[in-house]
């Protein structure tokens, strides 16, 4: 679980500061930029969360937010055509995630 943390927190680093590098098929608007950079910020916050504290509970917490994630991404490339490459990416980041935090768990 500490390699997965250490990368959350330098994948949420490069969205804050490079949220482009993320976004894919052109969907670069200001919505995406913001939402892009707010998963930043949590996965960097996760990650710190569970290097430091990196018990049973905190880690099955982060797998069952990574769920919530990829599932609400599911939900918006079902909708939003445009971000739709953007948001498949982000659920199979998110359930890679859940995955590794429930077998660690």
């Amino acid at each position: 679980m500490r390699r997965v943390s250490i990368a959350r927190v330098l994948l949420g680093a490069v969205q804050l500061v490079r949220p482009t590098w993320v976004a894919r098929d052109g969907a670069d608007d200001e919505l995406t930029i913001g939402a892009i950079r707010l998963l930043g910020a949590r996965d960097m916050t996760q990650g710190v969360i569970t290097l430091l504290r990196p018990s049973r509970r905190v880690i099955r917490l982060g797998a069952a937010v990574d769920t919530i994630h990829a599932l609400s991404m599911v939900g918006l490339a079902a909708v939003d055509r445009p971000r739709r490459v953007t948001a498949l990416t982000s659920v199979a980041y998110a359930a890679g995630c859940a995955v590794a935090g429930f077998k660690a768990a």
